[in-house]
């Protein structure tokens, strides 16, 4: 800028000369702000004049009139002649079904906050989220897997090479990467054991407290929620020992399964017998009480439901007592043809599933549950907090709510399904060609994308 006093070229937009010290007056610069605005508001015209144009919004035509709709009325049939039916609607490819969360699936399991597929083809798929905000599930070159363990937060996976993955908070666990020659996985007490193929036990665990490498000619691992039994191929029992609840199951031989009470344990062995465990022999033995599970025979399954204790037996019948003498316990005394128990234990509630398909319940609860009685051809029982969800022979899922005012996942459209898995909070099944649907609670997206 030149001072209008002395002539001085003055730049940087000085306020006043360098040389005489005349106040000089700056120009604005707002002409290319200015030029700017008319542009975008050219544009801008131009894009609501071409959609008006586009929607037929303006009036188009010979004479810049829009064109008139014309209408045809049919002719009124004449005598004698039939009225013209009305054309059917076009059938459409949308049946109101639940999409898809997966496809090609092999198994599926319903973890609180992420459901997960083991597929066909041996990846494995995830929706949802590990529970640990700190760790997420990285499963997307996994391949060639036979089984997994799924946890609240971290996934096991066995690979056909006897191998294990890990992803998700694997902290203690790290060593199961190294395993080899592994046949199959079990998680339990928070342990994860391996069994090899020459009989080997392995373990990983982030408070594991025993030392598996003296066992040898191990077959199977029993889970026991508090100790894990290892039993060889003569029959023998070893304690895996976590809290050493289940010592006094190492004398026994041919052991199928345990049930865990609060401070006792019950054994069945393949003979059918059960066995009571040397802790709740010494409190029957200190009160005088009789042991009322001595004389059952022929039970194929065991199952602890707080003071109470059922066995089924081979021909359908469910035995219950109590070893607490005066202590209530459920009336299955007129149940027959019994395939299976399943229990409520928040409630206190048992459930008989019946070779012909039939939820047998006991009196005390049958008001309360008679819509669940009522329920026919069912082959799968499962139940969690909040609801009861049943698989039927012909691929149906049934669903019931405890609460009304918390309804149950909507399954009526669910159809050729061979699985469920009912989680905490949602439902997943698996249908007969690998499709796999999810209902229930989505806070995490493990029933799939929100629309």
């Amino acid at each position: 800028m030149k001072c209008p006093k002395c002539g001085q070229i003055c730049r940087n937009n000085r306020a006043v000369c360098a040389l005489c010290g005349t106040p000089l007056k700056q120009k604005k610069g707002y002409g290319w702000l200015i030029a700017v605005i008319v542009i975008l508001t050219l544009i801008l015209c131009g894009l609501l004049v071409w959609r008006f144009l586009l929607n037929g919004a303006l009036p188009l035509g010979n004479e810049g009139q829009p064109a008139e709709l014309v209408t045809y009325d049919e002719p009124e049939p004449g005598e004698g002649e039939t009225p013209k039916a009305a054309p059917e609607p076009l059938a459409t490819e949308n049946t109101g079904e639940t999409p898809l969360l997966f496809e090609d699936a092999a198994e599926v399991y319903a973890l609180p906050t992420y459901t997960l597929a083991l597929c066909r083809d041996g990846s494995v798929k995830l929706a949802g989220q590990s529970a640990s905000p700190e760790f997420g599930f990285d499963l997307f070159d996994w391949q060639n897997i036979r089984q997994v363990v799924a946890t609240d937060y971290f996934v096991a996976g066995l690979t056909e090479d006897g191998r294990v993955r890990l992803t998700g908070e694997v902290g203690g666990y790290e060593e199961a990467a190294r395993w080899t020659d592994v046949t199959a996985l079990v998680f339990d007490a928070g342990n994860l054991l391996g069994l090899t193929a020459d009989g080997r036990v392995l373990a990983a665990g982030p408070s594991l407290n025993f030392d598996p490498s003296g066992l040898k000619d191990i077959v199977s691992i029993i889970p026991g929620q508090v100790d894990s039994l290892a039993v060889r191929s003569d029959g023998r029992v070893k304690l895996l020992k976590v809290l050493g609840m289940l010592w006094d199951a190492e004398g026994l031989t041919g052991l199928q399964d345990v049930a865990v009470g609060s401070d006792y344990a019950m054994y069945l062995t393949e003979d059918g017998a059960v066995h009571t465990g040397a802790s709740l022999y010494r409190i029957l033995d200190s009160y005088g009480w009789a042991n009322p599970y001595y004389e059952w025979k022929d039970i194929r399954q065991l199952v602890v439901m707080n003071h109470v204790v059922l066995g089924l037996t081979r021909e359908g019948q469910v035995l219950a007592e109590t070893h607490i003498p005066g202590e209530s316990k459920p009336d299955t005394s007129s149940w027959t043809g019994v395939v299976r128990i399943v229990t409520d234990d928040s409630r206190n509630c048992v459930f008989g599933l019946t070779e012909d398909g039939r939820v047998l319940i006991p009196p005390e609860d049958a008001e309360v549950l008679k819509e669940v009685s009522a329920w026919e051809n069912v082959r799968d029982l499962q139940i969690n907090e909040r609801w009861i969800a049943a698989l039927t022979g012909d691929g149906r899922v049934l669903t019931w709510s405890w609460d009304p005012e918390v309804p149950a996942p909507d399954t009526s459209e669910w159809s050729k399904v061979s699985a469920i898995s009912l989680g905490r909070q949602h439902l997943a099944a698996l249908r007969e060609d690998g499709g796999v649907l999810a209902a229930g609670d989505n806070s995490f997206g493990q029933c799939g994308p929100n629309p």
